[in-house]
């Protein structure tokens, strides 16, 4: 028999890590406790336009950078080194990865992990209940803009995902560059 409950939960930021603890008690008496790490990541149902112009997002909840992440550049000198937002959004058959990210070096090169791009990681599940993963890079290449998966669940299997659509846009003179 499986019994489900709802708690309310007030004042929990989106994308920011909350230490959490769960305790049952069973009608015997008998408790089960968990504590773990956990966040909110509340993503979208919307459609995007893939088209290196970020529209209909004002209503969606964003990753701000790098006020959500981690910082491990060694001389990070404030938000023109490096800031931005992302934006994460689904519909039946896709999910869409949608950022700004100011820059004012932008550099492009193979292998792509090593110059300006975006990494996202994807598995199933909740984080960590899986080692399992797909791994994508999405970057200007020196052929123009790629997604790139390096790792999947059967393991490294690198690869150009030449069917997925997308856009990356730096207009000259400017400090943003714009993924889709």
């Amino acid at each position: 028999v499986q019994h489900r409950s709802t708690v309310s939960v007030a004042d929990v930021e989106p994308w920011i890590g909350t230490d959490a603890s769960i305790t049952a008690t069973f009608a015997d008496r008998r408790r089960i406790r968990t504590t773990q790490t956990v966040s909110f990541a509340p993503i979208a149902q919307r459609a995007i336009t893939v088209d290196g112009e970020l529209d209909d997002l004002d209503d969606v909840s964003h990753i701000s950078l790098p006020e959500d992440g981690n910082n491990e550049l060694a001389n990070h000198e404030g938000a023109r080194d490096l800031s931005g937002y992302v934006w994460l959004t689904y519909d039946e058959e896709h999910l869409y990865l949608s950022a700004t990210v100011t820059d004012e070096n932008h550099t492009t090169g193979w292998p792509l992990w090593e110059h300006d791009s975006i990494q996202l990681g994807v598995a199933a599940g909740y984080p960590g209940e899986r080692i399992n993963y797909s791994e994508f890079q999405i970057a200007e290449s020196p052929n123009g803009p790629r997604i790139f998966r390096g790792y999947q669940p059967s393991g490294p299997s690198p690869e150009v995902l030449s069917s997925a659509q997308v856009e990356v846009t730096r207009r000259p003179g400017e400090s943003q560059t714009i993924y889709e």
